[in-house]
C-alpha cells in the first residue's frame, strides 16, 4: 500500500480584491512526487502552476476553493467536508472568504483553510445634507468606522438606500429632485464614485429603493401625495457591468395610493408592497425575464391603519408587516399561489408605539421592529414551523431618538437602528435567543440619516 498522501496549503489567512493577486503554496507528505495541480472554478479567476491566483475583476465577494491536487497518486479526490465546514462558519460569522482545501490520497489528513475576510461597508442617506454616509463595517465587532471621504453627495434629499447583491453598485432615491443617483462602490475602501449617466430619472418622490434578489432589477417606489394620483413602482434593468440603470418597458406599475417599502419572496418571483394610505399590502408576480409586475388575483391583505414596512422570512414563508396604527407586526403565511394566510396568533403587539420599520434575520428565527416614539426596538422569535412570533426576554430594548430604521446585517451578528432624533445608528450584538446587547462603541454618529444598507457577501 502506497504511503499516506496529504496536501498542506498555506496561508491560512490571505487577502484579495478584484483584479488583485495573493500567492499560495502547498506542501506534500507522503510520496517522493511533490508536484500538485491548483484549479478554482471557471469565472471566478485563475490560478498558475506557481499557485499564483488572481481574482477576477467582477469577483464580488463570498468564497472559493483553491485546491491543490496531489499528482503522486492518480485520480485523487478532494476533501469531503471542507464546503460544509466553510457553510457552518458562514453562518457564524458570514466572513466573505477565499478558501484553500486540501486534495489527499491514500490518507485521511485534513488541512488548513486559507481565510480571506473582504470588508463589508454600510450606507446611510442624509436627506437635511443631501449626502450619503460611508461606514466600514468591522466582521467581529459590528464597529462603524468612517470611509475615506465620507460623505459622499448625492441628489437633493437622499432617504432611501439600495445595495446590489453583488456589493458593486450603490442606488440612492433622491426624494425632493426626483432622480436615483447610482455609484460604484471601490472593493478596497468602500468609497463611492458615480456611474456614467447618474443621476437618472425617477417619477415623483422616489421614496423607497429595492434590487430584486438576483441583481438584474431596480425598484422604485414613487409617492405622488396627491388625491388625484396614485402611487406607482418604477422598475429599471441594471447593467451587469456598469451598473447603470434603464427603465423597463410597461414601467412604471400601479401600486395603491402611497407605497411605502417593498420585499421579495420565492427568489424574487413574487414581490409584496406595503401601501400606507389604504392600509393594505399588495401582491405581485413578477415577470423574471422583464422585471414587470403583475397584480396577484384576489383582493389585497387588509393590515390595519398604516402599513410601513414589510420583511420577508424566506425560512417559514412568512410576510411581516410593521402597521404603526395598531402598534403591531401582522404576520401572514405566504401560500403557493402567493396569497397570504394569517399566521396563527397574528398580530403581534410590539409593546411599543408605531412601529416603523421591521428587519429579518437572514441566519437566525429572528425579526425586529422599531417603535419610533417609545425610542425602543422589539424583538420576536419566530417560530421554525408556523413562522409565529413571540417576544423575546427582555424586549422592547432602548435606542436612541426616535428609530426610523433597522437592519441585520448580513451575518445575523449585529442589529443596526437608525435614529434621526439623536443622528446616530446604534448597533447591537444579537445573542443566541435573539436578546440584544448594544456594542462598547454604539452610537455612532450620523449625519441625521434616516435608512441603512449594508453590503453583502454572496457566492
Amino acid at each position: 500500500m502506497p504511503p499516506a498522501t496529504s496536501v498542506t496549503v498555506t496561508p491560512t489567512t490571505a487577502a484579495v480584491y478584484r483584479g488583485e493577486t495573493v500567492q499560495f503554496a502547498a506542501l506534500v507528505s507522503g510520496p517522493s512526487n511533490k508536484t500538485v495541480t491548483w484549479s478554482v472554478p471557471s469565472g471566478l479567476g485563475s490560478i498558475d502552476s506557481t499557485a499564483l491566483y488572481t481574482a477576477s475583476s467582477d469577483f464580488g465577494g463570498g468564497a472559493i476553493d483553491v485546491p491543490a491536487t496531489s499528482n503522486a497518486v492518480p485520480r485523487t479526490s478532494g476533501t469531503a467536508s471542507a464546503a460544509d465546514n466553510w457553510r457552518s462558519q458562514e453562518r457564524e460569522d458570514n466572513h466573505p472568504t477565499l478558501r484553500s482545501t486540501l486534495h489527499q490520497a491514500g490518507g485521511h489528513t485534513s488541512g488548513p483553510l486559507a481565510k480571506v475576510v473582504l470588508p463589508k461597508y454600510a450606507y446611510l442617506p442624509n436627506p437635511s445634507t443631501s449626502t450619503v454616509s460611508a461606514f466600514l463595517v468591522d466582521a467581529d465587532s459590528g464597529a462603524l468606522s468612517p470611509v475615506p471621504g465620507s460623505p459622499f453627495a448625492a441628489g437633493a434629499g437622499p432617504i432611501s438606500v439600495a445595495v446590489h447583491p453583488t456589493g458593486r453598485f450603490l442606488y440612492v432615491a433622491d426624494l425632493d429632485s426626483f432622480q436615483i443617483s447610482a455609484y460604484n462602490i471601490r472593493f478596497k475602501t468602500g468609497a463611492l464614485t458615480e456611474i456614467p449617466g447618474s443621476p437618472f430619472p425617477a417619477g415623483q418622490n422616489p421614496e423607497f429603493l429595492a434590487v430584486d434578489p438576483a441583481g438584474r432589477f431596480l425598484y422604485a417606489l414613487d409617492t405622488f401625495f396627491s388625491p388625484d394620483q396614485n402611487g406607482q413602482i418604477e422598475v429599471f434593468s441594471i447593467d451587469p457591468h456598469t451598473g447603470a440603470i434603464t427603465q423597463v418597458p410597461e414601467s412604471p406599475f400601479p401600486a395603491g395610493l402611497l407605497p411605502a417599502s417593498i420585499a421579495f419572496a420565492r427568489a424574487g418571483q413574487l414581490a409584496y408592497v406595503a401601501d400606507i394610505a389604504s392600509d393594505q399590502v399588495l401582491g405581485y408576480s413578477v415577470d423574471k425575464l422583464t422585471g414587470a409586475l403583475t397584480p396577484l388575483p384576489g383582493p389585497p391583505l387588509a393590515t390595519g391603519p398604516f402599513p410601513d414596512s414589510v420583511a420577508i422570512d424566506k425560512v417559514t414563508s412568512s410576510l411581516y408587516t410593521a402597521v404603526e396604527g395598531s402598534n403591531a407586526i401582522v404576520g401572514c403565511h405566504i401560500d403557493r399561489d402567493g396569497a397570504l394566510g394569517p399566521l396563527p396568533g397574528s398580530p403581534f403587539p410590539t409593546g411599543g408605539l408605531v412601529p416603523l420599520s421591521v428587519t429579518v434575520d437572514p441566519v437566525r428565527p429572528f425579526a425586529y421592529a422599531v417603535n419610533s416614539p417609545s425610542t425602543n426596538v422589539s424583538a420576536f422569535a419566530i417560530d421554525p414551523q408556523s413562522g409565529a412570533l413571540s417576544s423575546v426576554q427582555g424586549s422592547p430594548f432602548p435606542t436612541g431618538g426616535a428609530p426610523t430604521a433597522a437592519l441585520v446585517d448580513p451575518s445575523g451578528k449585529f442589529l443596526y437602528v437608525v435614529n434621526s432624533g439623536t443622528e446616530d445608528v446604534s448597533v447591537y450584538r444579537i445573542r443566541n435567543n435573539g436578546a440584544l446587547k448594544e456594542i462598547p462603541q454604539s452610537p455612532f454618529a450620523t449625519r441625521g440619516a434616516t435608512a441603512i444598507a449594508i453590503t453583502r457577501s454572496h457566492r
